[in-house]
């Protein structure tokens, strides 16, 4: 391969854009957040384990100080299209360097093939100057950008680690992680490397090692985990594993465990079993151990006037939904189940909401004219104002059980505000409630004085006056009791931390 006049060997370096498996546009992108362990990797990181850690410590190889020109021979000609178990398709060329790509050569394949024929070779070069050796059980990821970039990554089926051929940061990667140590930082190395495979499943790799036994295990341990603690960090129902355990089982007696089908599977549940290892901080100091249990560092967030003036006003359902939010998001993760249960139970509240609503509304229009006509016009209002939001919220929200769990993430995390978090969020999802509760306590104290007056025979305005201060009056002796026991629970909980 010929280097062009104006660029030197080291200049293709500048032109390589490392990239991660969740990256390659075959999904949707993941958002960006900030992270806490921001070691560079050089060159061929995590290629050499050490023999005296655990197998997934592994120990960054040492980048050369000669810098050699390669001649590379590659050609793109012998390759096949392969098609993925999802129905997508991705191009394989084997030889000494296996090589795959998600971009499809189209109608010009002539430049297709020479384009990646030539950042093959860029690569090599690059791996030559940096001192990595690609070996047999390399594989070469490449996503040219236009002629003059190209996004690209490689992984060693032998090892399981996904390594790039340049000295790179976390920050150049912009991943949705948060490393506290190398051996963490590895964890998430493994996860890319499954997903890897989970996304191009179909070409036949002898050097992998899929690991069914210990897979088999790890869903044996968690389907006990979760049969037997309401609070577990793992991810799925018992349910869920006992049919994971299944599949695995009958695949492994039908011996088509490297099916593209089956080890797409397979490569699946590893990526899920590292990421979940990787938020819970396994084998880290202060790991989760416990589903409700937080693990970051995050601000604390105190409750703004306005938000506990309003959990007041509408009933306390700002605060329990408040609650329940936070619940959900924790450390900047969620759980699926626990998304779905929330999503679910807030629009059947909303549902049930935008019913009550539209009730009130024809009752008040029927009994509109009998007395108490302030109190009728009141709760019409607020029926008439609860039915559009009901119906709003359960319009916009529509859908979001079925998304996957990376857009319940970025909806969560930008609901969540770094200064309220989430007080606006749990007010507006609170609203129709409280509209549809008030509605009904009016439409109640409008019924219950039309019914004194038709036994009494007493007038109006009078009688009006006084039902309505005896529910001011309670409502005032209700208020003062709740803060006085939430005062004395205060000055409790900062005696019991003194002790």
């Amino acid at each position: 391969m010929e280097i062009p006049g104006h660029l030197t060997k080291t200049d293709f370096i500048g032109i390589l854009l490392p990239t991660v498996p969740s990256k390659t546009q075959r999904y949707d992108d993941k958002s960006e957040s900030n992270v806490d362990y921001t070691e560079s990797l050089p060159a061929g990181s995590f290629l050499i384990a050490e023999p005296d850690e655990d197998e997934y410590v592994l120990q960054l190889s040492r980048p050369s100080k000669i810098c050699q020109y390669f001649e590379s021979s590659t050609s793109f000609v012998e390759s096949m299209t392969c098609v993925h178990p999802e129905g997508n398709t991705y191009v394989v060329k084997e030889g000494d360097l296996r090589v795959v790509t998600d971009v499809e050569p189209g109608v010009d394949t002539d430049f297709f093939r020479e384009s990646v024929t030539r950042w093959i070779g860029v690569v090599r070069i690059a791996a030559m100057n940096s001192g990595v050796t690609l070996t047999s059980s390399s594989e070469l990821y490449l996503r040219p950008d236009g002629e003059e970039h190209c996004h690209y990554y490689l992984v060693d089926h032998r090892l399981q680690v996904i390594f790039w051929v340049q000295q790179i940061t976390i920050e150049d990667l912009s991943l949705e992680v948060r490393t506290s140590s190398r051996k963490h930082l590895c964890t998430a190395l493994k996860e890319m490397y499954w997903q890897h495979v989970e996304q191009f499943p179909s070409h036949d790799v002898p050097e992998i090692r899929l690991g069914i036994d210990t897979l088999l295990q790890s869903c044996l341990f968690a389907q006990a985990d979760t049969l037997t603690s309401s609070t577990s960090t793992l991810v799925h129902t018992p349910k869920e594993y006992r049919r994971f355990i299944e599949i695995l089982q009958t695949a492994k007696g039908a011996d088509i465990l490297r099916s593209p089908s089956i080890k797409w599977f397979i490569a699946r549940q590893w990526s899920q079993h590292y990421r979940t290892a990787f938020f819970n901080r396994v084998g880290e100091p202060g790991c989760r151990i416990d589903r409700t249990q937080r693990v970051l560092e995050t601000p604390t967030i105190c409750k703004a006037w306005w938000f506990k003036l309003l959990s007041r006003i509408c009933f306390n359902a700002p605060e329990n939904c408040y609650n329940r939010l936070n619940t959900v998001w924790r450390d900047y993760m969620v759980v699926e189940n626990e998304w779905k249960t929330f999503l679910s139970g807030s629009i059947l509240e909303w549902n049930r909401s935008l019913v009550a609503s539209f009730s009130i509304l024809m009752l008040n229009l029927v009994t509109q004219q009998t007395s108490c006509t302030g109190l009728s016009l009141t709760s019409t209002a607020l029926s008439l104002l609860g039915i559009p939001t009901a119906a709003a919220l359960i319009r916009y929200h529509e859908g979001f059980e079925d998304q996957n769990i990376e857009k319940a993430a970025d909806y969560l995390s930008k609901a969540s505000n770094s200064d309220t978090g989430f007080q606006v969020t749990a007010v507006v999802h609170s609203v129709p409630q409280a509209l549809a509760l008030w509605a009904t306590t009016l439409t109640c104290l409008h019924v219950y004085i039309w019914i004194i007056l038709q036994v009494t025979g007493m007038t109006q305005p009078p009688l009006t006056r006084a039902v309505l201060g005896s529910i001011t009056f309670g409502l005032c002796v209700w208020e003062g009791v709740t803060a006085y026991k939430s005062a004395k629970r205060g000055d409790s909980d900062n005696n019991s931390e003194k002790t």
